[in-house]
């Protein structure tokens, strides 16, 4: 398959997902929920398995969903820290989420510890103003099968899963409050209603193409870091040309979009002590060439195509949160030098 055929089978099958999505914000609490155990139960028999995730709806009918995997505590931490901020700035007024965990009957030991533990399957939904749903399955597994879902029980619980419209109602943004994030709908709309900025938009996706086809040439596997550090320090080199305001609405894509940009990283990371070492070998062999590319080009078509390409790679290597972080200490540490 080409390139231009992935890409078609992409666009379709995102579009597909949209209309998929859209539906569900017409459903009731009730029926919301249903929808997502009878998906969940579906996921079971075909694999195995269930993502973890969160389904929003928003005031203005929006309906976005977010990949809520976590590999240890401190990723599990910055999940819950980020989501509720997520459902204020997107105005989000019903919230499912779908997780499994372990449980334990034993006083004093932690699920984690004992080896006679369970394993579930919950299924939550909330809405601003208070209503709430909770449902859990056991996951029962099998030597040599898949494992497979139990029925589902009602259950009475409390925690985080609920606590993310806790906010008081005077304090919920309106919907729109996020920065928007221009797909591929929303370009062409822009494009049609100001034709002027046409040819800006082709001159920074040609840019986007050139970058991304020089960096698969250039690529050696573990060298993510030292790519993702040669799009930074061109990055830099343009902040003092007027992107400040740019890079750091960017940041804040960043935080707003964990159905674009995950919240954690979605490679596995590399050791810290490494880091270092693959970033000041390797870095100027990607940053050079690419800055050849962008030569003599217009900065805001530059910008915006290497920031693009550098917020998608770093969000797979950190999550969006912790990426957005960097980039703001990286304004921080120009304007202290400025």
């Amino acid at each position: 398959m080409t390139a231009d055929a992935n890409r078609e089978s992409a666009v379709g099958e995102s579009k597909r997902k949209k209309v998929a999505l859209r539906s569900i914000g017409a459903l009731s609490l009730d029926e919301h929920v249903d929808d997502l155990r009878a998906r969940v139960a579906s996921e079971f028999r075909r694999r195995g398995d269930s993502r973890h995730r969160l389904e929003a709806v928003t005031d203005e009918g929006e309906v976005f969903e977010v990949d809520i995997g976590w590999r240890d505590n401190v990723e599990q931490e910055i999940v819950r820290r980020t989501l509720p901020d997520v459902c204020r700035r997107r105005g989000v007024k019903r919230y499912l989420i779908a997780l499994e965990a372990w449980a334990s009957f034993a006083k004093g030991v932690r699920p984690s510890e004992d080896p006679d533990r369970t394993e579930w399957m919950h299924v939550v939904g909330t809405e601003r103003g208070g209503e709430r749903r909770s449902f859990r399955a056991e996951i029962k597994r099998r030597p040599g099968e898949d494992a497979a879902l139990g029925d589902w029980v009602s259950e009475d619980i409390g925690g985080w899963m609920f606590e993310l419209l806790d906010a008081d109602a005077d304090e919920q943004p309106r919907a729109g409050h996020a920065v928007p994030v221009l797909d591929d709908e929303a370009v062409q709309s822009l494009v049609d209603a100001d034709p002027d900025c046409r040819d800006q938009i082709r001159i920074c996706m040609e840019l986007d193409a050139k970058i991304k086809e020089e960096l698969q040439r250039l690529y050696r596997p573990g060298e993510n870091w030292a790519v993702f550090s040669a799009l930074c320090a061109i990055i830099v080199e343009l902040l003092p040309r007027g992107f400040w305001a740019g890079l750091k609405q960017n940041a804040q894509v960043l935080r707003d979009r964990p159905d674009i940009f995950p919240i954690t990283p979605s490679v596995k990371p590399m050791d810290k002590a490494d880091v270092m070492p693959c970033i000041n070998k390797h870095w100027r062999r990607y940053r050079d060439p690419i800055a050849e590319i962008l030569e003599g080009q217009p900065d805001e078509a530059v910008f915006n195509a290497v920031v693009n390409i550098a917020m998608h790679g770093g969000a797979t290597l950190m999550g969006g949160p912790v990426l957005a972080d960097y980039l703001e200490s990286l304004l921080k540490e120009e304007e202290a030098a400025a």
